[in-house]
């Protein structure tokens, strides 16, 4: 598994939500407006070089330029002790998913870029279920992985799971925290018992997709309030290991939260598939932020 590269994280006053997340679905009905007065005119622009500022998303709490303080005070902890102290960790996941990000509602649509690549994961890995593994390899153009270990075929899956969309998220940052998230599910992945890609089971794919989406929440953590780390210790296996017990932490603590929407998504109606995902995400940074406890 890789490690982030020390940064300044994500900032306070920068936007909740990018401009370029799509919305999902219809904006929620607003009530008539009662007659108005007619607009007064406006006075001369005395900065025209200045773009006007554009109003946030529905529902977007206004940026906090301190939001990440406390999560990044806890989760630098959690770092200094090479990843041993979990109330810490817990801690800095509570605040980060509780406060720091508005709600979890408004963290689950920040999750929206993860969530168009896990559901490209589920149709290719369904696809192998229903097709058998040479059928869909050569589907995906990818014959030449036929007969190779999982841990080949797998990473090779991720040409199908990250394709171009038309979407604005393409190969921004948030594509390059799933590709490694992606690379860890990988590894993970082929940890599961009897795993044979030739013939997978429903609980195996569940589990598939619950290790990816875990992986993509532990990545997007370390992203925002886990800047610090390399600065902290510059120990390649402690930095392995801190990143190691992230996913275990938040594994332990979001699984079986998640996994009855999963087994209710893989089994169902797949239509809305994104939706379902989102609202995965928002049971899962819940489980995080403590709401349900």
């Amino acid at each position: 598994m890789g490690t982030s590269s020390s940064g300044s994280g994500a900032g306070g006053s920068n936007p909740l939500i990018p401009s370029w997340i799509p919305s999902l679905g219809p904006p929620d009905p607003q009530p008539p407006s009662p007659p108005q007065d007619p607009p007064e005119k406006p006075e001369p622009d005395k900065n025209p070089g200045k773009p006007e500022p554009q109003p946030l998303p529905p529902n977007t709490p206004p940026p906090n330029s301190n939001r990440y303080q406390q999560p990044r005070r806890d989760f630098n902890k959690f770092v200094r002790s090479k990843g041993q102290d979990s109330q810490a960790f817990k801690d800095a996941v509570r605040g980060y998913s509780k406060s720091a990000s508005g709600n979890t509602r408004v963290l689950a649509r920040r999750m929206q870029p993860s969530a168009a690549r896990v559901v490209n994961f589920y149709n290719a890995i369904n696809t192998v279920k229903v097709s058998g593994l040479d059928a869909a390899l050569t589907t995906f153009h990818l014959s030449s992985y036929l007969q190779r270990p999982a841990l080949d075929v797998l990473s090779a899956l991720s040409d199908e799971i990250f394709k171009d969309h038309t979407d604005a998220f393409d190969n921004t940052q948030d594509d390059s925290i799933t590709r490694q998230a992606y690379a860890n599910t990988v590894t993970r992945i082929c940890e599961i018992d009897d795993l044979d890609l030739n013939n997978l089971t429903n609980e195996q794919i569940q589990v598939m997709l619950a290790i990816f989406i875990e992986e993509t929440i532990a990545q997007r953590v370390i992203c925002d309030i886990g800047n610090g780390m390399t600065e902290l210790t510059s120990d390649v296996d402690a930095l392995l290991e801190i990143e190691d017990n992230t996913y275990q932490i938040i594994h332990g603590l979001v699984r079986t939260e998640i996994m009855p929407e999963i087994i209710a998504t893989q089994i169902g109606d797949k239509e809305n598939l994104e939706q379902k995902i989102e609202n995965i995400y928002r049971i899962a940074f819940d489980a995080l932020a403590g709401v349900n406890n």
